[in-house]
């Protein structure tokens, strides 16, 4: 049983890195070419700026969490590098709904009333702003079970 579930993890692993190479977003040492997403991201044909601005950040963050993962010390089936890739895609997935959801916010800003805010949040953008009060908003709802 151990034997056909590690077989089918590597059969599993060995198609994605096939296809994160065909693609150039991972190199021939199971590295994530993370400049490669920056530049199909702004090769989009969008027109909007700060949704471009937000998912390149979203790349950047999520390469810094996965990048400092201590997988020296995690006894994983995954190589390091898949590691790092499987920690990156799952976050990037978060942060693209998270620039989606901003994106929205800013179509709709006229229906928020950021001034109650103060000095709270002072260092962020309004769509940043406008996101941490609906998702505070939607935990206040939800409960702490939203968070894990």
């Amino acid at each position: 049983m151990v034997r056909y579930l590690s077989e089918r993890m590597m059969a599993k692993t060995s198609n994605a890195t096939c296809v994160l190479r065909q693609l150039g977003y991972m190199d021939e040492n199971d590295h994530l070419l993370y400049e490669n997403y920056v530049s199909n991201i702004n090769a989009l044909s969008v027109n909007d700026a700060e949704l471009k601005t937000d998912l390149v950040e979203g790349v950047n963050d999520c390469k810094a969490m996965a990048e400092c993962l201590p997988l020296t010390k995690i006894a994983y089936p995954l190589t390091a590098a898949l590691m790092r890739w499987s920690t990156w895609s799952k976050c990037y997935v978060s942060m693209v709904y998270q620039s989606c959801i901003k994106k929205d916010l800013r179509a709709n800003a006229q229906e928020f009333e950021l001034q109650g805010l103060g000095n709270f949040l002072s260092d962020y953008s309004d769509s940043a702003k406008m996101y941490a009060v609906v998702w505070a908003r939607t935990v206040l709802d939800q409960g702490a079970d939203f968070l894990w």
